[in-house]
């Protein structure tokens, strides 16, 4: 069934690529894990970005760091400001918006540094 919904391109998002993170998750289902220690780096950011997105919820503190995987991170934040659970913490927390903001815009200042 994986393969039927990869060869329909119901994975991929409106340019037709796979995300890293749906990348992980068919290899996870397919029983393969972390196929590779990319993959393996990559898991460890998106967890990363989680407790980040944690940490900005309760008391707004997040660092960015040089080592972070810029876009993946970038990504992970933004899915989560897509959730009903930021849109829910927002209408208690006018703020919480504006920190996951500035980290955001903190982690494309990498990302134009790297440039």
């Amino acid at each position: 069934m994986i393969f039927k919904l990869i060869d329909k391109g119901l994975l991929c998002d409106e340019n037709g690529n796979m995300s890293n993170r749906m990348k992980i998750k068919i290899l996870e289902l397919l029983g393969y894990g972390l196929w590779e220690n990319a993959q393996d780096q990559n898991e460890l950011h998106i967890k990363k970005a989680g407790k980040e997105n944690l940490a900005m919820l309760k008391d707004g503190e997040a660092k960015v760091s040089e080592i972070d995987n810029h876009d993946l991170h970038i990504n992970e934040h933004i899915c989560f400001m897509l959730s009903q659970e930021f849109e829910d913490k927002c209408k208690k927390d006018e703020f919480i918006e504006e920190r996951f903001l500035n980290h955001i815009r903190e982690h494309k200042k990498y990302l134009k540094n790297e440039e």
